[in-house]
C-alpha cells in the first residue's frame, strides 16, 4: 500500500497556521529477522523536518522471512504528517520477521491553537499473530488523552481500518503526537508461511483561525454557541488573553475574533 504523503502536504499548501515549537521527536523505521542473530537493522531521524527511510532485511530464499520498516514524515509550521508501515514474512523456516514505524513528537503551543487531525490506520494479517497500529494525540503534561485511534486485538484472522477527521481547540501547553505501525511473524513450525501489516496516515494541522472553535473552515453562530459552553466551564481553550483566567476580557477579545472572521 503507497503511502499518502505527498498528497497532504499538497492539500495543506498554504493554509494559514499558528505558531508551533518542536521539543523533540523520535522518529525511526526498523527490520528484524526473528531467530538470525546480526540481521536487523534500524533508522531514526536526526532532527526535525524531512524523516524518509526504509529499511528492509535482505531476502534469504532458505528462510524466505524478515521484516520491512517504512516512513516519510515531516514537522513543519503548518503541522505535522506522516505515513508509515510494519510489515513482517515468514517462510519456511522456525524463523520470522518483524517490521515497525513510529513517529513519537513533542511540541508546544503558547496560546489556544486551533486544530485539525485526519488520517486513518489499516492493519491486515492471515492468523491469529497479529499487527498493530496507533494514532494518538495527548496532553504530554497530564497524560491525559485527547483523541485516539487504534487495533483492538480481536484474535481471530481478519482486516481492519479506521478513518478519521477531527478538529477542536488546544490550549497553551505541550503535547504529544504519536502514530505506530508495527507487525511480527514467528511460525513454530516450518512451511506456514505469511505476512502482516500494519498501517498508519495522518496529518496534523493548525488552521490558525481561533475565532473558528469547531474547526469546520467557517466563523457562525455554531462557534458563538462553542465559545459559550467553554467560557462558562472557564475552559483554557478560551483563554485568549493568555493571562491564565478565563473572564469577560476574554468574552470581549472573542467577540472581536468573531467579527473578524477569518
Amino acid at each position: 500500500m503507497k503511502l499518502a504523503m505527498m498528497t497532504l502536504l499538497a492539500l495543506m499548501a498554504g493554509t494559514a497556521h499558528a505558531d508551533v515549537i518542536y521539543v523533540s521527536q523520535n522518529r525511526f523505521v526498523k527490520a528484524d529477522r526473528l531467530g538470525v542473530p546480526g540481521v536487523d537493522f534500524l533508522v531514526s531521524a536526526d532532527d526535525f523536518g524531512v524523516f524518509s527511510a526504509i529499511v528492509d532485511t535482505p531476502y534469504d530464499p532458505e528462510c524466505d522471512c524478515g521484516g520491512v520498516g517504512e516512513q516519510l514524515s515531516d514537522t513543519t509550521s503548518l503541522g505535522m504528517f506522516a505515513g508509515g508501515r510494519g510489515r513482517a514474512e515468514d517462510g519456511r523456516q522456525i524463523y520470522g520477521g518483524e517490521g515497525e514505524s513510529v513517529f513519537d513528537v513533542v511540541f508546544e503551543v503558547t496560546s489556544p491553537t486551533p486544530y485539525r487531525l485526519g488520517g486513518y490506520w489499516a492493519i491486515v494479517w492471515p492468523d491469529t499473530f497479529e499487527p498493530q497500529a496507533r494514532i494518538t494525540l495527548s496532553d504530554e503534561a497530564t497524560a491525559a488523552t485527547i483523541f485516539e485511534s487504534k487495533y483492538v486485538i480481536s484474535g481471530g484472522p481478519t482486516a481492519s481500518t479506521d478513518e478519521f477527521d477531527v478538529g477542536g481547540v488546544l490550549p497553551a501547553g505541550h503535547y504529544r503526537m504519536f502514530a505506530r505501525g508495527q507487525a511480527s511473524y514467528a511460525s513454530m513450525s516450518a512451511g506456514t508461511g505469511g505476512y502482516r501489516i500494519g498501517i498508519y496516515s495522518f496529518s496534523l494541522t493548525f488552521p490558525g483561525c481561533l475565532a473558528d472553535l469547531n474547526v469546520d473552515g467557517q466563523v457562525d453562530f455554531s462557534d458563538y454557541l462553542e465559545f459559550l459552553n467553554y467560557y462558562d466551564r472557564a475552559d483554557p481553550r478560551v483563554d485568549f488573553s493568555g493571562d491564565g483566567q478565563v473572564d469577560f476580557v476574554d468574552y470581549l477579545e472573542y467577540l472581536n475574533l468573531y467579527e473578524a472572521g477569518c
